[in-house]
């Protein structure tokens, strides 16, 4: 799995580096500048990219932190309600069952004023 992850790293770091020399050597190419100060340039161009993307990432991390908290609480207070729901199932069951089993009124409602 890790191997897989370096390749995909590998990847995506030669393409950012084709990029910035591509973006580089457009911007730079009609002044004079030797082969030094290019290098220089590309440098600081890949470690201007480098930083931007860190501070993405560090930013889409805290968000994915903050709903991954969000959901592991819901979730959580899921599971508390359905373990007391059960708990409940057979108190409640038995106590509608006990108010049930009274035998009924041979009056009709309306003879007793309910109705």
């Amino acid at each position: 799995m890790e191997e897989r992850i370096e390749q995909k790293v590998e990847k995506v770091e030669e393409r950012v580096n084709r990029e910035v020399e591509r973006v580089v050597d457009k911007a730079v190419g009609s002044e004079n500048l030797n082969k030094k100060e290019k290098e220089i340039v590309k440098e600081e161009v890949r470690k201007r990219v480098g930083e931007s993307f860190l501070a993405k990432t560090k930013k889409v991390g805290g968000i994915f932190g903050s709903e991954f908290k969000n959901q592991t609480v819901i979730a959580i207070t899921a599971a508390f309600g359905f373990l007391i729901a059960l708990s409940w199932r057979e108190p409640i069951s038995e106590g509608i069952n006990f108010l049930t089993s009274f035998p009924r009124s041979p009056y009709p409602k309306q003879q007793l004023g309910y109705g």
